[in-house]
């Protein structure tokens, strides 16, 4: 028998042939300037 899970999220849409989702990678960009190094957060949104 199948699992059935809905998640319950406005960034989350159910239609009759599949769920569509927004979600965020979280990283960090590091760049090197002779001996210094600056790490800047990054956020990506995906849909």
């Amino acid at each position: 028998m199948a699992l059935k899970i809905r998640v319950q999220s406005p960034k989350v849409k159910y239609t009759e042939d599949c769920i569509e989702a927004q979600y965020e990678y979280q990283t960090t960009n590091v760049t090197e300037d002779d001996t210094k190094y600056t790490g800047k957060g990054t956020n990506i949104l995906k849909k």
